[in-house]
């Protein structure tokens, strides 16, 4: 959902930016567009259900993502790409690694 939503909100030609790492015990997946960014309304209700920007779709995307995240102890949050665009971050708890011993 993320990336599409990024792909949709970029103009044809732009990339989109996906960088995936850790920050300290979180793991990051940050997706980055180069669309004309957010209203503060939008900041706003980003999240809620039934929110959208776009002609098509429900507005249920981001409330599903985000619902997912925080079932998994995590955050989710979205904040200006300068000089334009929005960057969707995405931090989970790092877990041990399968098979690890002490």
């Amino acid at each position: 959902n993320l990336v599409q939503n990024a792909l949709d909100a970029s103009p044809g030609g732009e990339p989109v930016e996906i960088r995936i790492g850790r920050e300290g015990d979180f793991g990051v997946l940050q997706v980055a567009d180069h669309g004309v960014g957010l209203t503060e309304e939008a900041r706003r209700r980003l999240f809620q259900p039934y929110f959208t920007t776009k002609a098509h779709g429900t507005g249920l995307g981001l409330a599903i993502v985000k619902k997912i995240v925080l079932q998994h102890g995590g955050e989710i949050f979205a904040r200006d790409n300068p000089p334009r665009g929005t960057v969707f971050c995405v931090r989970l708890r790092a877990g041990a690694a399968s098979g690890a011993t002490s």
